[in-house]
């Protein structure tokens, strides 16, 4: 038996993809049964942990009961799963393989499951300040979960963002704001989404009134870096260190 994960530094509520496609069993048999036992559900009689209700999530996001097994084209029941995990810390995960003849070969590895991280936060920022589109990176040294981004003012004024676009490869979200109203210093995404450790992201934000400034083109947080490319200013002017300070957050706070 035998089974790689993805991400291998999964964080609270990240789906984590199992594949067994790795084991195998001697010639001329076959695995008819995959068991999971991911460690977070403990069973009482084993001390080993099930998957709920024994479900077994196919390709093509088939679910099936073990004793209802669906024949799915190019792959086995069981042989590829996913799951999630509520809390943080350490877990053993178990797969168990049974072929045709009865005969089964156990596995077991070991998996971190990280806290998600609330914040990335440039603190605030100094003059001259002016609004104008910042283009940059930014790479996280932890995972954040993030559905909002503040915008820090200059005092008295309304300095916010207009825009904001963050992607890579496998991301590309944007917010936009909407008004005077409310909590006006923040724009918030449609859906939440995650920043993952060590990954680099690019930004677009498009900034109005006044916003507070960061005049550098790197720089260190506590949660990652952030750098500038380019800003171009209301008046067209550009400039290569001019990091808007902004705060990212999972909810308005």
């Amino acid at each position: 038996a035998d089974f790689t994960f993805s991400p291998v530094q999964p964080v609270v509520n990240q789906v984590v993809l199992f594949d067994a496609s790795s084991s195998s069993c001697v010639p001329e048999r076959t695995i008819t049964k995959y068991q999971w036992y991911f460690g977070d559900e403990k069973e009482a009689e084993t001390g080993w942990n099930m998957v709920n209700s024994w479900l077994y999530q196919l390709q093509d996001s088939t679910v099936r009961d073990l004793d209802d097994l669906i024949i799915n084209p190019g792959y086995e029941p069981g042989k590829k799963v996913s799951h999630t995990y509520s809390c943080a810390g350490n877990y053993v995960v178990r797969l168990t393989v049974t072929d045709n003849h009865g005969a089964t070969d156990t596995v077991l590895k070991f998996m971190n499951v990280s806290p998600v991280s609330a914040v990335f936060d440039t603190g605030a920022g100094t003059y001259p300040s002016i609004f104008g589109t910042h283009n940059g990176t930014i790479k996280p040294n932890r995972t954040i979960e993030v559905q909002t981004l503040y915008t820090y003012p200059c005092t008295g004024t309304g300095g916010h963002t207009d825009y904001a676009r963050i992607w890579n490869e496998t991301l590309d979200v944007t917010a936009n704001w909407t008004g005077y109203s409310g909590d006006w210093h923040n724009v918030s995404f449609e859906d939440s989404f995650t920043l993952v450790k060590t990954e680099t992201y690019y930004y677009t934000i498009r900034t109005g009134s006044y916003p507070q400034i960061l005049h550098t083109d790197n720089l260190s947080t506590h949660a990652g870096f952030i750098t500038c490319s380019e800003f171009v200013d209301a008046n067209g002017k550009r400039y290569s260190n001019w990091i808007p300070a902004i705060r990212l957050v999972s909810d308005f706070r």
